[in-house]
């Protein structure tokens, strides 16, 4: 028997009253040879404060502790580790550490007590005097593999855990937790949220302040920063991002060299692939298939003025038709007015267009419109809110709905109506950064209106009523809408 530095114990009971068997002095010479503190030392001097609280409840949810051999009080009685790991506590030894017990060293005359391999006891336990690991429920960790050194977390319900770095910063009182997880090959960074729900991350990096609740989460070779799921699913793959939220019914799919900065979805369906980048949106309502691949496409991080990147609104993304009408108000964001919902799609596709991007697909209305997995109509969006004949007549044919526009519009092809479209494109994307782009394109677009200008949602439902014949001009991408 080697010197012992680590002792893992089945507790006869959950209690603050509770002494654990410490080391005082080992024979180096000879191991076995071990002399023991007469009392021990207490538990809730051994473990960190944070943890207390489960022996004070007496949960009966931790069986075992792994903790330190050795005495660990200064002769003023004040406790520290001072860069030592911390303990941890363990449901059931078999189901959340399998195997380990083929790596203990029963301690003669003791019973249920162990001595704990370092390497194994240095990847189970913490790093710091902050806090302590708690392995519970049906929680599975590799002793071979895994590294929770960070401290604070909390595993349990089906997670399974191998081949990764978990790490977690600051102190909370609220343990961050994974639950019904499987995480492979990962590093984990937490700092104080959790992941809770059910998911899966493997071959990722998911780091800082990542937040699950009640939703779903899979990742697979991402890397994540800062991320929060609430009420909502996720899928990752083969993507990167610096800030990726989804709450409020939010479904997003992400796959392909996809990199987004401070990307946001709040309610709707995103299915983004491709090769691509994103920054500064937050993606407020509506559906979204796209599919772009744009090779030169910068690092988000390195961007300068947004020109490295596929998109960069800069602000909230309306594509539902009805809200784009009538923004709901937000404390965030400079969406206020129709005018504004116009002018963020004019410029998504402005950038889109400017950083000359191949756009194989990117449709707001995937469920509706006819030919969808080839629909562009997103980047025409904004035409349309301009009132646009051309763009109207464009949604009209995606959504197989005949208008006082089919007949004029019906034997020209869609390539060429496309055409005509990035013509007008072209335009907003020359005059990008002048300050009156906007309001000067919009008098070129509403020019059929003479110099009644529409500037709200309900002059624009009376004008494309008025071209296209339509009681309800939502059936172009699938809603429900009237003045």
């Amino acid at each position: 028997m080697s010197t012992i530095n680590y002792l893992l114990y089945k507790m006869p009971q959950v209690s603050p009253n509770l002494w654990l068997p410490t080391i005082h002095r080992q024979d180096a010479n000879n191991p076995s040879n071990i002399l023991w503190r007469k009392n021990g030392n207490k538990v809730t001097l051994v473990t960190p404060t944070p943890l207390h609280h489960i022996f004070a409840n007496g949960d009966t949810s931790y069986q075992w502790i792994m903790y330190r051999a050795q005495d660990n009080i200064y002769p003023n009685g004040w406790y520290r580790i001072k860069d030592e790991p911390s303990v941890a506590l363990i449901g059931d030894i078999e189901t959340n550490l399998p195997g380990i017990m083929n790596s203990l060293t029963p301690i003669a005359e003791y019973d249920n007590l162990y001595a704990v391999p370092d390497d194994i006891a240095e990847r189970v336990l913490c790093s710091h005097n902050k806090g302590g690991n708690l392995i519970t429920g049906n929680a599975q960790v590799d002793v071979n593999t895994a590294t929770l050194r960070g401290g604070n977390i909390h595993i349990t319900g089906n997670a399974n855990i191998s081949n990764s770095t978990i790490r977690n910063y600051g102190y909370h009182e609220s343990f961050p937790r994974v639950e019904d997880y499987t995480i492979r090959n990962s590093e984990v960074v937490l700092d104080r949220p959790g992941l809770l729900g059910s998911g899966s991350i493997v071959d990722s990096r998911l780091v800082r302040g990542a937040e699950v609740t009640n939703g779903s989460l899979s990742c697979d070779n991402a890397t994540i920063s800062t991320l929060a799921v609430r009420d909502s699913n996720v899928t990752v793959s083969g993507a990167k991002a610096e800030l990726l939220v989804a709450e409020n019914g939010a479904d997003v799919t992400i796959t392909g060299d996809v990199q987004l900065n401070r990307v946001s979805f709040e309610q709707g369906t995103f299915n983004i692939s491709g090769s691509l980048s994103m920054a500064s949106a937050v993606f407020m309502s509506g559906n979204l298939s796209a599919k772009i691949n744009h090779p030169d496409h910068h690092d988000v991080y390195d961007r300068k003025g947004g020109r490295w990147i596929t998109a960069c609104p800069n602000n909230h993304v309306h594509y539902s038709l009805k809200d784009a009408l009538n923004p709901p108000h937000s404390e965030y964001g400079n969406i206020r007015s129709f005018t504004d919902a116009a002018k963020v799609a004019l410029g998504i596709a402005a950038d889109i267009k400017f950083c000359k991007a191949n756009v194989e697909q990117y449709c707001i209305a995937p469920n509706v419109h006819t030919n969808s997995d080839t629909c562009r109509c997103g980047l025409f969006f904004g035409l349309l809110l301009l009132g646009s004949q051309d763009a109207v007549a464009y949604f009209a044919c995606a959504a197989g709905v005949d208008t006082l526009l089919s007949e004029v519009y019906s034997n020209i092809p869609k390539v060429t109506l496309e055409d005509k479209l990035y013509e007008d494109l072209d335009k907003v994307a020359k005059r990008r950064d002048e300050a009156d782009m906007f309001d000067g394109f919009w008098r070129i677009s509403t020019a059929p209106l003479g110099d009644d200008y529409y500037w709200d949602g309900d002059g624009c439902v009376k004008h494309l009523q008025n071209i296209t014949g339509l009681t309800n001009i939502g059936v172009l991408t699938g809603e429900t809408i009237t003045p």
